[in-house]
C-alpha cells in the first residue's frame, strides 16, 4: 500500500521493485513560492542523500498532471508525519496554507512554521505564531531544516547547506521580483529613499559600500551617481537615495546593503516613495480604494494606509508651490506616488513590483490617454 501510495505521489528515490519506506515530508507554501521550493526540494534531497519523501503539490512530480489535486493532498496528508509551513509576504494571507496546518495538527501531524522571504515569525499572529519554528535568513535556517528532520525521524543527517546553497534557493527569487520591477520602469519613474542621520558619515559609508560592490560610481558637489543609483545631500538634513527601476538588478542590492548598515545607527523601517510618471493617475476617495482592495490580501493600517505583505502604503499626489508672474505663490498639482514603508526584511525582497501590479489591475492607479510623459 505505502509503495503504491509512493507511486501515485511521484515521489523519487526508490527502487520500486525493492521498496524502502521513507518518512514523507510536506511543504505547504504560496503557489507564488513554487520557485523557491522547488530548488529548496532538490537541495533536500540532495543533501539527505533521498532518504525522505517530500511533498510539493507545484512540482509536476508529487502530483502528476490530470490527477486530481485536493485527494492527492489528502492522501499525502494522511501519510507525512512532519510538514514545513512556509510563511512568505506571498503566503502570509493565504486560507489554503492555513487551512493545510490546521488539518496537520489536528491531525497531530508536527507542524514547523518558517518564515522567508523577510517574514519574521515572531511578527506571526496565532495559531501559527504559536508554534515554534524558525525564519531563513541564511544558511544556518537551511540547517534548521536538517535538525527538525533528523529529530522528526532519527536520522543524523549532517549540517551541509552553506552560503553558497542559500544563494542559490533564495537569490535567484530576488532576481525574479527585480525583473518585476523593471517591467515597470515605462510607469515608474524612481524610488526614493530619504536616509536621516550625519550626511557626511552617510555619504562615507555609501562610499565604502558601493567600493566594496565593486560598483562604479562619481563624485559630486551634492553626492555620489552611480549606474542607475544616485544619492545626495538634500540639504534638509537628510541623504537621498533614489533609483530607476531599470537598474534594479543592480541598484537594489546595493540599497539593501545600505539600508542595512544605516539602520544600525536608526532602527525602524526607512519611508520610501514610488514616484509614478505623470500619465499615471489614481483614485481618490478612501471608500472607493478600499472596495477595490477586498479579498486581494490587503488590509487596513494606521490611520487612512493600507498594508500589503509587509508594505505599508498609502496613495497621494505632489502639490507644488511656485511663484507666478505676480509673483503671488500658486499651488500645482504634481505626479502620483505611493508613500510606503517596508516593515518586512531586506527591501530587495519586498513584493512592490506586485503591489504596483494589482493597484493597476483594480483600477485604483491607471494611465491618462496619451503618450507617458518624458523624463
Amino acid at each position: 500500500m505505502v509503495s503504491r501510495l509512493r507511486l501515485a505521489l511521484g515521489c523519487g528515490g526508490g527502487d520500486m521493485e525493492n521498496p524502502v519506506t521513507k518518512p514523507i515530508v510536506f511543504l505547504s507554501h504560496s503557489s507564488r513560492d513554487q520557485a523557491i521550493l522547488k530548488r529548496l526540494k532538490d537541495a533536500l534531497v540532495d543533501k539527505t542523500g533521498g532518504s525522505i519523501d517530500i511533498f510539493l503539490s507545484c512540482d509536476g512530480q508529487s502530483i502528476p498532471l490530470g490527477r486530481n489535486w485536493v485527494h492527492r493532498v489528502e492522501e499525502a496528508l494522511d501519510h507525512c508525519k512532519l510538514m514545513l509551513t512556509f510563511i512568505s509576504p506571498q503566503s502570509i494571507n493565504s486560507s489554503w496554507v492555513f487551512f493545510e496546518s490546521g488539518y496537520s495538527y489536528a491531525k497531530g501531524i508536527r507542524v514547523v512554521p518558517v518564515g522567508v522571504a523577510g517574514v519574521d515569525l515572531a511578527k506571526l499572529p496565532p495559531p501559527l505564531g504559536l508554534l515554534q519554528g524558525f525564519n531563513i535568513t541564511s544558511e544556518d535556517g537551511l540547517n534548521n531544516i536538517i535538525e527538525v528532520v533528523n529529530k522528526s525521524f532519527d536520522h543524523s543527517h549532517k549540517d551541509v547547506f552553506v552560503a553558497d546553497d542559500y544563494r542559490a534557493i533564495f537569490g535567484a527569487s530576488v532576481a525574479e521580483d527585480r525583473s518585476g520591477l523593471e517591467a515597470l520602469a515605462s510607469i515608474v519613474k524612481e524610488i526614493v529613499f530619504k536616509l536621516k542621520g550625519n550626511q557626511k558619515d552617510m555619504l562615507r559609508e555609501i562610499r565604502a559600500i558601493l567600493t566594496g560592490r565593486s560598483m562604479p560610481f562619481q563624485e559630486t558637489d551634492e553626492g555620489v551617481n552611480a549606474f542607475g543609483l544616485s544619492v545626495l545631500n538634500d540639504g534638509e538634513g537628510q541623504v537621498r537615495v533614489a533609483f530607476d527601476p531599470l537598474a534594479a538588478s543592480t541598484a537594489l542590492p546595493a540599497l539593501d546593503d545600505i539600508l542595512e548598515h544605516i539602520t544600525t545607527s536608526t532602527p525602524g523601517p526607512h519611508p520610501f516613495s514610488v514616484m509614478f510618471e505623470r500619465a499615471v493617475q489614481h483614485l481618490v476617495e478612501h471608500h472607493r480604494v478600499s472596495a477595490r482592495l477586498v479579498a486581494t490580501g490587503a488590509c487596513l493600517g494606521q490611520g487612512s494606509a493600507f498594508t500589503y505583505k509587509g508594505i505599508e502604503f498609502e496613495i497621494q499626489r505632489q502639490c507644488l508651490m511656485f511663484l507666478d508672474g505676480a509673483r503671488t505663490w500658486k499651488n500645482r498639482s504634481g505626479v502620483v506616488y505611493i508613500d510606503g514603508k517596508y516593515v518586512g526584511g531586506r527591501f530587495g525582497e519586498a513584493p512592490l513590483a506586485e503591489l504596483i501590479q494589482l493597484l493597476f489591475e483594480k483600477q485604483i492607479l491607471f494611465l491618462t490617454e496619451g503618450p507617458i510623459s518624458e523624463r
